[in-house]
């Protein structure tokens, strides 16, 4: 199990409404109907969002990640207009293991 942190570029807009929000949750829901990844919580912020995730082994999270925040990335840039633009997120993604409940 791991904390995934997950920000954006400086100057986006807010995470926790309209489409982006709804870009969001369908995300989430993708990668959880998904074999490599689960998402068992989470909290949408205006500039970030924290990931509690479950993966077999540190390959599958990585790849479930990776093709998360393309997956995200793609879809936020459509839905602001910045297609062409760069990458909304800051880095890749932070993550913490976590080694008990």
């Amino acid at each position: 199990m791991a904390l995934v942190t997950i920000k954006l570029r400086a100057g986006l807009p807010s995470l926790r409404v309209g489409e982006a929000l709804e870009v969001m949750l369908a995300a989430i829901e993708r990668v959880n109907q998904g074999t490599r990844i689960r998402i068992v919580e989470y909290s949408i912020q205006s500039n970030h969002v924290h990931l509690i995730v479950e993966a077999e082994n540190s390959a599958d999270l990585s790849r479930g990640m990776a093709s998360l925040n393309t997956g995200i990335g793609m879809r936020l840039n459509r839905t602001w207009d910045r297609v062409g633009r760069g990458s909304v997120f800051e880095e890749r993604f932070h993550l913490v293991v976590i080694d008990s409940p």
